[in-house]
């Protein structure tokens, strides 16, 4: 059990590094930054939804990733196959990979319209690509 603790801060800490070092090289969010956002505009959708607190940040997040990820199998940009192996390691750390009950595809568009990133004429949606 340990080692299994051991592990995990290690891998904590390495994420906290690489995302800041991201966000170090990306101020504007034009570039690299914007791979932290997958799952961010779904899983905000949900939190608003569900009200703050009701699911933790990165289980919204996780539902929200691979919603974008069977969007970017829909589109073409990535195959059914990565899709699901990202559910398979969603499902690994036992995170959530399917929509909370009750919430339905109508739901999030009002929510994500109000999402920081969103403007009428243009809007930004993070999808996964080969």
């Amino acid at each position: 059990m340990a080692l299994k603790q051991e592990a995990l801060q290690h891998c904590i800490a390495r994420c906290c590094q690489i995302k800041a070092d991201v966000v170090a090289r990306d101020e504007t969010e034009k570039g690299d930054r914007a791979l932290l956002n997958l799952g961010h505009t779904f899983g905000h959708a949900i939190e608003t939804h569900l009200g703050y607190g009701n699911w933790l940040h990165g289980e919204a997040v996780s539902v929200g990733m691979m919603m974008a990820a069977v969007l970017s199998e829909e589109l073409g940009n990535i195959s059914v196959e990565n899709v699901a192996r990202l559910e398979k390691l969603l499902a690994r750390a036992n995170l959530p990979t399917v929509s909370p009950d009750g919430m339905q595809p109508e739901d999030y568009l009002p929510h994500m319209m109000r999402d920081k990133k969103y403007s009428p004429v243009n809007y930004a949606l993070y999808c996964l690509n080969r």
